[in-house]
């Protein structure tokens, strides 16, 4: 008898727990657990490929940029910054600064592509002029600005990819000496391509301000990215994907 009041009461207790009431809330939760599951995923390859879609567009880039014999000096500094696989938008952004296929692909990226007619307007100096920020001219004052802009809302829009924008950020703080020094090299290579003798002491506070400046606007862009909780994709478990 207390076998049979014992199994009794285990079947009452399953048939509650297995209710249509409950079987079907169960399956609602489930399929909302997946579909938010399978957005976040759809989200994330999205991403990727805003990624890929970099790293092929700074192949065409360097493919025509290191058979130009006028940027060779800048080639050591490159590939050091290849080889610490530094985001090929980061990348492009730093050539867009000298290099005119760079700049007119971030131009078009930010949809701001009429910027070009500053770079065709830049002024060199006939004969070696000592920098002076002061007395610098506009035109080249202009330039700087504008690469400045774009370099950092090319890096920090909300279609960048966000996995890239979290790589970078990262790689600020644990890669700075190889970042500022390849930015420093860029900028002080501008400057002697105008034909303006300036020390690299002047360009490195130039390219620390740069960097400073990115790294402030990386943080504020992630923490208003709609695609931030795509950098949580480990939370992605087999019990969220099929309900187990």
């Amino acid at each position: 008898m207390e076998f049979e009041s014992e199994s009794t009461s285990l079947w009452e207790s399953s048939s509650i727990s297995t209710s249509p009431e409950a079987v079907r809330e169960k399956s609602e939760k489930q399929k909302e657990s997946y579909k938010k599951a399978q957005a976040q995923i759809q989200r994330a390859q999205k991403d990727e490929k805003k990624a890929k879609g970099d790293n092929n567009e700074l192949f065409h880039i360097l493919t025509r940029f290191i058979q130009n014999p006028f940027y060779e000096s800048l080639i050591p500094r490159l590939t050091e910054l290849l080889s610490i696989a530094l985001p090929s938008r980061p990348i492009i952004g730093i050539l867009a600064l000298v290099y005119p296929d760079a700049a007119y692909h971030v131009f078009h990226s930010i949809d701001q592509w009429d910027r070009m007619k500053s770079l065709q307007l830049l002024y060199r100096y006939e004969i070696p002029w000592n920098f002076n920020e002061s007395e610098l001219d506009e035109s080249i004052r202009q330039w700087m600005s504008i690469w400045i802009e774009s370099f950092d809302k090319y890096i920090s829009t909300a279609w960048s990819s966000v996995i890239m924008q979290k790589k970078f950020l990262s790689m600020i703080s644990n890669s700075e000496i190889i970042i500022l020094g390849g930015i420093t090299d860029f900028v002080y290579f501008f400057f002697q391509s105008r034909n303006i003798i300036i020390s690299i002491s002047t360009t490195e506070s130039y390219a620390r301000f740069i960097l400073k400046n990115i790294q402030e606007n990386l943080q504020k862009s992630l923490s208003q990215h709609p695609d931030i909780d795509i950098l949580n994709r480990e939370d992605i478990t087999d019990s969220v994907l099929f309900g187990l």
